[in-house]
């Protein structure tokens, strides 16, 4: 977004020079205030001649006054004949000059003549020739040196390249200082979607970086709030469950019918079991543990070897890493990966776990992939996503709460991550959860 910005900047700079240049560089060659002298000063001499050729007859005694009016770079005198061939048709810069020397005296078309030779290098300067008919047919000469407007390349060499240079570089101080702003509540957003406790943060940058960051920190607060209450709420609701589930199992001892009795506890586990979870899984999300490093490898060698000491068939591949170190809240992600586990030992009598270091799909940046593989019957696939909803059993005579599937996933997006099932192609199922590596 940065170089985005900057290239708009810089285009933008473009485009005012290369305006500027056509507005201001087109038109006349002479320099407008220059114009204005030398058309000034040709028709003062021209009315001193007059004034001059009709108290002293003679272009030599008119020409001997005018001549002490000369400077560098104008000369004048008075002469028969025009220094100037007459044309018939004048160039631009010429024309110009024409008509406003024929506005200011009055005189016919055929009574002005001007020619307009522009500078041929940097060294040279432009000349300007102007002869003018006096009322007794004699003409007035003068010769100027007229100031020309520099070429573009002249005048912009230096503040073009300085004048965007500096643009450039203020715009790039602003672009960069705000972006700074948003890449720092960017990251601080991905940690509050990751369920970590983050301070508020500081009002900095422009007044529309300031006010997202306010109106963020309100967000974030609500929403804390919001899990608070949430988790208040199901705590109650578990608290008086636990009471009745108590009072249910004393009343169950009383019956007489084994079969019966036997039942009604099975049902009353189960019930403990799903209000159990239930609010472990509210606690989990209303006070959110402290993420910490953890080796990731180590993390699933001890749930295997947890697993191994219960009789199942639980292994890590031989060629995942020897250590992986990643940021995470260790207990919440262990319980994750252990329901993972489970469920593979459950339905599919053994469970081989991977890791690895992969790339997200779409373009998307490095993360962990942490695959469970198991042997079991698979899942139908229009229930694949319908199995991560809370208390969705496919088997239920297989036991289970429907809530293992639904904490895992629950844990492995508070991390940024994502977690799929899919079907092998032979037989079995395949748990792929994805963590950022970053």
């Amino acid at each position: 977004m940065a170089a985005q910005l900057i290239l708009v900047l810089f285009g933008a700079m473009i485009a005012y020079q290369v305006a500027s240049l056509i507005v201001l560089g087109r038109g006349d060659v002479i320099h407008p205030v220059s114009r204005r002298h030398v058309i000034a000063q040709a028709v003062d001499m021209w009315r001193l001649a007059g004034a001059q050729l009709q108290a002293v007859p003679g272009a030599a005694q008119a020409s001997q006054v005018l001549a002490a009016l000369d400077r560098p770079g104008t000369h004048v005198r008075v002469a028969a004949a025009s220094d100037i061939e007459p044309h018939q048709a004048l160039p631009g810069e010429e024309a110009n000059l024409h008509a406003s020397l024929l506005a200011r005296t009055g005189l016919a078309a055929d009574a002005v003549r001007v020619r307009f030779e522009p500078a041929e290098g940097d060294d040279q300067e432009a000349r300007l020739a102007i002869s003018m008919r006096l009322a007794d047919g004699h003409w007035m000469n003068s010769a100027q040196q007229p100031m020309t407007k520099f070429p573009w390349w002249r005048s912009n060499r230096f503040s073009l390249p300085m004048t965007t240079l500096l643009v450039l570089a203020l715009g790039f101080a602003f672009v960069h200082g705000t972006l700074r702003a948003i890449r720092k509540l960017a990251r601080v957003a991905e940690r509050v979607g990751r369920g970590e406790q983050v301070a508020p943060l500081p009002l900095s940058g422009p007044r529309e970086t300031r006010e997202l960051t306010a109106s963020f920190d309100a967000m974030r607060q609500r929403l804390a709030r919001h899990i608070e209450d949430q988790a208040q709420l199901i705590g109650t609701i578990t608290h008086d469950l636990r009471t009745l589930i108590a009072t249910l199992r004393l009343r169950a001892e009383l019956v007489d019918d084994a079969d019966l009795r036997t039942a009604m506890q099975r049902t009353l586990v189960d019930m403990e079991q799903m209000v159990e979870q239930s609010l472990r899984m509210a606690s989990d999300e209303a006070h959110a543990e402290a993420t910490t490093e953890t080796d990731l490898a180590g993390l699933l060698r001890d749930i295997a070897a947890e697993q191994g000491a219960l009789g199942q068939d639980v292994r890590l591949h031989a060629t995942a890493p020897a250590s992986v170190p990643y940021r995470c809240r260790p207990l919440g992600l262990r319980r994750a990966l252990t329901n993972l586990v489970e469920n593979a030992v459950r339905y599919g009598s053994r469970a081989r776990i991977g890791i690895e270091h992969a790339r997200a799909e779409a373009g998307g940046g490095a993360v962990l992939r942490i695959v469970i593989d198991d042997d079991g019957p698979g899942i139908a696939p229009a229930q694949l996503d319908n199995v991560f909803k809370p208390f969705f059993r496919l088997d239920r005579a297989v036991g289970g709460t429907g809530l293992g599937l639904t904490i895992a996933r629950s844990c492995v997006e508070a991390h940024g991550g994502s977690l799929q099932l899919h079907n092998r192609g032979g037989s079995g199922l395949r748990a792929v959860a994805l963590l950022p590596a970053s």
